[in-house]
């Protein structure tokens, strides 16, 4: 019997998350001035982004009934990975707001620019509750969570669907602010417009299950 590969989803991301720490750190105690802190944050808030549409992927195969011989294996891998994926995503998204917000203004302050550290634009905010939503479920995306709170788990993690629409914002009005709409703001708005539909999807199979039992 062979022995599985070391090399898996969740394998991957344990390693991602841990190299994400790491070269935070290094960027923040090696770079000079403002380019590179900018660009850390930009380029984990993109990270951080596509890891949660990941995460919502499988609900929405799921709610769709695709029962592809091509998707299963994909759905089942993102599955089986979703607590890691959840995890990866919200180390990324807090070392994107600890760039974008903190420690750019840490930088400003050192070079004499007097800076407002509770001052936050719309798209912050927008942000900011996402963030504060996504710690939640990273708090209970393990194994004791899901015993301790049982039918609760699921509904907690239904938060999903409301951090989708404040991440979907907060990037949008970035976007409007720039002048221009990110590829990442178009993939989650599609991601928004699937969800939406699988849910409806869904309640119309359940009602018409109940309204038609064999």
């Amino acid at each position: 019997m062979s022995k599985k590969s070391p090399f898996n989803l969740i394998n991957i991301l344990k390693v991602l998350t841990g190299l994400s720490v790491v070269i935070s750190v290094l960027i923040y105690l090696l770079s000079d001035g403002l380019n590179p802190i900018q660009t850390t944050g930009k380029v984990f808030g993109n990270i951080a982004t596509i890891a949660f549409i990941l995460t919502t992927i499988p609900g929405i195969i799921t709610r769709f009934k695709i029962k592809s011989k091509t998707i299963k294996p994909i759905k089942t891998e993102l599955l089986k990975s979703r607590a890691w994926m959840g995890i990866f995503m919200f180390v990324t998204a807090y070392l994107h707001f600890m760039f974008s917000r903190i420690l750019i203004n840490v930088r400003l302050e050192e070079v004499g620019i007097e800076v407002d550290f509770f001052s936050y634009e719309v798209f912050e905010i927008f942000g900011a509750i996402a963030l504060g939503i996504t710690f939640f479920l990273f708090l209970t995306s393990n194994k004791l969570s899901k015993l301790k709170l049982k039918k609760n788990w699921k509904k907690l993690h239904r938060l999903t669907y409301v951090a989708l629409w404040f991440i979907f914002g907060h990037v949008v009005i970035i976007g409007f602010v720039r002048g221009s709409l990110s590829p990442i703001a178009i993939l989650l708005l599609i991601t928004g417009v699937m969800q939406v539909l699988s849910l409806i999807y869904a309640y119309q199979e359940s009602t018409a299950k109940k309204s038609n039992p064999k």
